[in-house]
């Protein structure tokens, strides 16, 4: 069968390509090369630097897959506030998702957290708006999303004990209903943890202090702490220690189960130090600005 689609590397590289994506992008596409040696072309590789090398799509579609998804990834590259997670693991979810016209969309999962006082407003709007932003360019790359939001209510209302039970409702409500307005998904991390409770406690119950203590380094368990401290209502060193293991061991809980449940990539709203550890295995993107980040404490 005749290859439709060569393009020499000397074009490619005069465009300084991601070296990071690129080579990863084409394997997956399953892309070849042919190189010139002594005037003609071969697939064989040369054992010396050859004249002239192209890279080879069997198909228009197998190129427009492998552009779709490098220029996806480029998109997320250039708006990143900080690296990202795993970067690996998104290219291969956002190719799965452009490779296949049955594939499920791509979940782009945002964990949302509670406001201790006040009301929804323009920082909470400015990053949904930057969510969707996102999501659309995304699908201009004929990638489809969906954005999963998690109101993180069982932290407000098992973990910690700040917060007045009317305002967290009221406030969910709020977020529930502009993201519902930008086509979002809603689902509180008690409804997944409900759904999926078996898993849920028999690691919790693996997750005892002694383990969590041998899992995180001690500077992840004093941060914990202090942000227990701060946040969790409770005033007795007890208390706020075991608010603190509690916390971590709902991150880790919650963690494993998205991956295990949605195999998103997690689109974060907080600052990256704080998902460093507790959020296992999940690949994680960071676009939201500083000015931004944890958006319900601004």
């Amino acid at each position: 069968m005749e290859r439709l689609i060569r393009i020499d590397q000397q074009i490619i590289n005069k465009y300084k390509p991601d070296g990071f994506a690129l080579p990863q992008v084409l394997k997956l596409a399953g892309a070849s090369r042919e190189y010139k040696i002594n005037g003609e072309w071969t697939t064989v590789k040369p054992n010396a630097r050859p004249e002239a090398t192209r890279i080879i799509f069997d198909s228009r579609d197998q190129f427009r897959i492998a552009r779709d998804v490098y220029f996806a990834w480029k998109t997320l590259s250039d708006t990143r506030i900080y690296n990202p997670v795993r970067p690996e693991e998104i290219i291969k979810r956002i190719f799965a998702n452009r490779s296949s016209p049955i594939a499920p969309p791509l979940c782009l999962f945002v964990p949302w957290g509670v406001r201790p006082q006040g009301e929804f407003g323009y920082p909470e709007k400015a990053v949904l708006d930057r969510i969707r932003s996102l999501q659309v360019n995304l699908s201009q790359r004929n990638i489809n999303a969906q954005v999963l939001i998690m109101p993180a209510d069982l932290y407000a209302t098992e973990v910690n004990q700040q917060v007045n039970k009317d305002q967290i409702a009221k406030y969910f409500e709020d977020v529930t209903n502009w993201a519902y307005m930008r086509g979002f998904f809603v689902k509180p991390w008690s409804a997944i943890r409900q759904e999926n409770m078996d898993i849920y406690q028999q690691r919790a119950t693996e997750l005892k202090k002694e383990k969590l203590e041998q899992m995180f380094i001690p500077a992840k368990i004093e941060e914990a702490i202090s942000a227990a401290g701060r946040r969790s209502g409770y005033k007795t060193e007890s208390d706020i220690q075991q608010a603190a293991f509690s916390y971590l061991r709902e991150r880790v809980c919650e963690a494993e189960i998205i991956e295990s449940v949605y195999k998103p990539i997690k689109v974060s709203a907080v600052s990256k130090n704080k998902d460093n550890d507790v959020d296992r295995e999940l690949p994680r993107l960071y676009i939201i600005p500083n000015e931004l980040l944890f958006p319900w404490l601004k």
